[in-house]
């Protein structure tokens, strides 16, 4: 009878000391499944920092060719006046 009760406080001392590793385990995995979202996140957010600084740079450059364009044709239209004089 001793025996069993031994046996028996021994299984249940061993199955609780499973819980807490198997606890561990999945404490770590949760906080590298978190570490991995907050990269990713990040990523995304550099990204789209990115796009913006890209379409911004696009529009400057959009912008700089019009005017470019009207200084072009203003100088080709005052050549053509100077020509017809």
């Amino acid at each position: 009878m001793k025996k069993m009760i031994l046996c028996a406080v021994a299984m249940l001392g061993l199955s609780a000391c499973a819980l807490p590793v198997e606890l561990k385990e999945n404490q770590r995995d949760e906080r590298q499944a978190l570490r991995e979202f907050h990269q990713a996140e990040r990523q995304a957010y550099r990204a789209e920092e990115v796009r913006k600084a890209a379409t911004g740079a696009a529009v400057a450059a959009t912008a700089a060719k019009v005017l470019a364009d009207a200084k072009a044709e203003a100088k080709l239209n005052a050549l053509e006046i100077e020509m017809s004089k």
